[in-house]
């Protein structure tokens, strides 16, 4: 079980989901840059830094402009926390099933990046399998965004113009798909399932789907995760899985949080009587030369002021295998098996409380005394964080729904 505990921790440090400096001061060149050719004459540095924080305010405030410097600066402000993200989901993919990804050393790691602006996937999947080659491929909806991306990116990716289709094969298909905030950068506009086909159809070994963790988020990651886990009405065989569940989920069965008030699926609205929503937070340290640009200001009026140079990223996500004819090692299956604390543990003096979503489906509140000793994970149960695995026997305490 100890073995087992370690491979299921998949946290990353906020230094460790931070976007490297030299990716920041690259962003922060783009931008100056931009700044530079709508002027006609030179600019002070004063000028030039007042000059961007009005591009980055008008970007913050959804400006539908799409000129060079409103991507340059939407770019800055959505790369550090956007990249902290993806790397926390990533560092699990590869924790829980990087050994099922057998092409790493021996030709290039194909990998599809959807709308994951500007290429933020791209820089995560690199520096989570540091070994690998990689042949990268970008898709997006907003041409002069994608091209962004390729300027910033050390592997100058592939522009793929169209997403899916029903006449591609698995020649066609990428090792890993990585589709970040299709639906609230505006990338996918066509109904979740038929989104979800698409990138399936682009899938050859993993699907990874992120959204910002918001109850819209959350809805469009279910809606993926019911499109692609249910099977063809009355045929139960295993051969009929569309794809299997690698994470959040030690299950593959409805989600417990998105039900109506009569039982009945929702839609994650608040009309739908969905009174919780499944998502995570990964803190991440802001570079400093980001930091002076993070709160930006209209006329001269700071917004937000602060000092602070970490932040908190909330998502939810969802990652997908297709089924092969190999099994997964006992250590995967072992991952899979475990609950997930879907809520920040509440620890108490004597006891930790847990809210975990369980292999059967529901999500319980388990409580762990101190009186329960090691065999039911007191010491790891205080050192619990939001979004890990629970490896440990559940005795049948309470539930939550």
């Amino acid at each position: 079980m100890a073995a087992v505990g370690t491979r299921l921790r998949a946290s990353l440090s906020a230094h460790e989901a931070r976007l490297p400096a030299d990716k920041a001061r690259q962003l922060l060149e783009q931008l100056r840059q931009a700044k530079a050719q709508e002027s006609s004459v030179p600019l002070t540095a004063a000028q030039c830094r007042q000059r961007m924080r009005q591009a980055l305010f008008q970007a913050h405030h959804h400006s539908d402009k799409a000129g060079s410097r409103e991507v340059a600066a939407q770019q800055l402000l959505a790369a550090p926390g956007l990249y902290a993200s993806l790397r926390r989901v990533l560092h699990e993919l590869q924790q829980r099933a990087g050994d099922r990804l057998p092409t790493i050393a021996e030709s290039p790691l194909r990998i599809l990046d959807v709308g994951s602006s500007w290429g933020a996937g791209t820089l995560a999947a690199q520096h989570t399998w540091t070994d690998a080659s990689f042949a990268c491929a970008l898709y997006d909806t907003w041409l002069q965004r994608a091209q962004a991306a390729s300027q910033w990116l050390d592997a100058r990716p592939q522009l793929v113009p169209r997403m899916g289709g029903d006449g591609e094969g698995a020649a066609s298909r990428y090792d890993v798909v990585i589709a970040a905030h299709t639906f609230a950068g505006g990338v996918a506009a066509m109904h979740p399932s038929t989104w979800a086909w698409r990138l399936w159809q682009c899938t050859g070994r993993f699907l990874v789907v992120l959204e910002p963790g918001t109850v819209e988020g959350f809805a469009h990651v279910v809606a993926t995760r019911d499109a692609l886990l249910r099977r063809p009405d009355g045929d139960d065989a295993e051969d009929a899985v569309i794809a299997r569940m690698i994470a959040p989920c030690p299950h593959s069965g409805a989600c417990p949080l998105m039900a109506g008030p009569d039982g009945s699926k929702g839609d994650g609205s608040a009309a739908s009587g969905c009174v919780s929503f499944c998502h995570f937070a990964q803190r991440y340290e802001r570079d400093r030369l980001l930091q002076q640009y993070r709160r930006v200001d209209r006329e001269r009026q700071l917004v937000n002021t602060s000092a602070r140079n970490i932040s908190n990223r909330r998502f939810s996500y969802v990652i997908l295998e297709r089924p092969s004819t190999e099994s997964p090692p006992s250590s995967a299956a072992a991952a899979v098996a475990a609950s997930r604390v879907v809520m920040a543990p509440q620890k108490r003096g004597g006891h930790v409380i847990l809210p975990l979503c369980c292999s059967d489906g529901h999500v319980a509140r388990h409580i762990v005394a101190r009186s329960d000793g090691e065999r039911h994970g007191y010491a790891r149960a205080r050192r619990a964080a939001w979004g890990e695995l629970w490896p440990f026997p559940l005795p049948h305490r309470g539930r939550m729904r």
